[in-house]
Parts: C-alpha cells; sequence; structure tokens
C-alpha cells in the first residue's frame, strides 16, 4: 500500500483488499470485534484499489527519501 498526496489517500493492489478480508473475521473473533463492522470500515476507506502495474511508477526508489 503506497500513500499518494493526492486523494484518496491511499492506493493498493486488490488482492491486499482480499487478503485483509479473508482475514479480518479471525482477527475480529480474537479481538472480540464486530467483524461486518470492520469489513465496512474496510469498504469505505480512503483507499483507491488498482492494479499493481497503476502505481508502481509512484513507488519512491528505497533510499530516495
Amino acid at each position: 500500500m503506497l500513500a499518494s498526496p493526492l486523494r484518496p489517500t491511499c492506493l493498493a493492489a486488490p488482492a491486499v483488499a482480499d487478503e485483509v478480508a479473508e482475514h479480518l473475521p479471525a482477527l475480529a473473533e480474537r479481538r472480540g470485534l464486530d467483524a461486518s463492522l470492520l469489513l465496512a470500515a474496510l469498504s469505505v476507506a480512503p483507499v483507491d484499489w488498482q492494479a499493481a502495474d497503476v502505481y508502481e511508477p509512484m513507488q519512491a526508489e528505497p533510499g530516495s527519501q
């Protein structure tokens, strides 16, 4: 996931959302949280789900920051 100076705040691959959604129910259960509420929060998170080839050119080179 990359932070972006433009809106939305982050760009990430859809595979990230899929993996988070896959593990979220078990994590919520372990912590005593409402999984449906957490999944709803994920769905409105300020993330633009894009293929990696869209945001890879925006990644900074290691050590350039």
